[in-house]
């Protein structure tokens, strides 16, 4: 046990924080090792059963203490952002791409790539991760700002192109488009789909977003066209246009199939 003057000395205002964080990244680092790391790739890669009790304590954890503790905070601090923003008239273009969103954009950029220097230089220490991955979260705000006003110039200065259609409508399926990251995820790397989870490489992670994106531009282009603009998210409350066309068109057919054509 400690003396109390040892205790005394541990205690001091300036070296509790240290301490602290010195104890969290032990104790993390001691439930994240690598024998931990095999088991969770085991059971990832099995059936839906298999998986369901770690997903349920991962889940468990991120809904109360991790959302308390990390992603609350960062959940509200962009709400905030955002609540702001429209406050601001910021997506009707009150706030100038240059310099604002060019000044954002590389800032957070460089405070983003300092952290992934950190964790190659480093070879993805676990200790080094977690600082690095806190300068990732922090310059991501300032990343997303610039890429959201770049977008909004572009819809002012452009609404008639391509691209900035592609994007719009993508937009009026956002819900869905968020829902599919997880269907399609989960497919694809855990057990109860394709099994690949672990198996791929950072290059191949760090391309495969955009392939998804791309598609879903695509998708969202065909459905708002094809079901003149509504959303998947609002067939709980009314069948999509395409859909009553199709049931008007088979009405009709079994209505001239029982009593013959019309005569004129």
């Amino acid at each position: 046990m400690r003396s109390r003057s040892s205790w005394g000395a541990w205690a001091t205002p300036r070296r509790i924080p240290c301490r602290i964080a010195s104890a969290l990244l032990s104790d993390l680092q001691t439930h994240h090792d690598a024998s931990t790391a095999a088991a969770e790739l085991e059971i990832f890669r099995s059936g839906w059963l298999a998986q369901l009790p770690l997903r349920a304590a991962l889940t468990l954890d991120s809904q109360t203490v991790g959302l308390v503790f990390e992603t609350g905070w960062r959940a509200a601090g962009c709400m905030l952002f955002g609540m702001a923003a429209v406050k601001g008239k910021v997506f009707e273009g009150s706030l100038a791409f240059a310099p604002w969103g060019l000044v954002a954009l590389v800032v957070g950029l460089a405070i983003s790539g300092t952290g992934l220097w950190l964790q190659w230089s480093s070879a993805f220490d676990f200790r080094t991760s977690v600082w690095a991955q806190s300068l990732h979260e922090l310059g991501s705000i300032g990343v997303a700002g610039g890429i959201g006003l770049g977008v909004v110039r572009l819809a002012h200065r452009f609404p008639a192109a391509r691209a900035v259609q592609a994007i719009g409508r993508l937009g009026r399926v956002a819900f869905t488009a968020y829902l599919m990251h997880s269907v399609v995820g989960t497919l694809v790397f855990y057990g109860h789909g394709l099994g690949q989870f672990g198996t791929w490489s950072r290059t191949a992670l760090f391309l495969a977003p955009f392939g998804v994106w791309g598609f879903q531009l695509v998708l969202a282009w065909w459905w708002t066209w094809r079901c003149q603009g509504r959303p998947p998210s609002e067939f709980t409350a009314a069948p999509c246009p395409c859909a009553r066309r199709g049931r008007a068109a088979r009405a009709r057919t079994t209505r001239t199939a029982r009593t013959g054509p019309r005569s004129c």
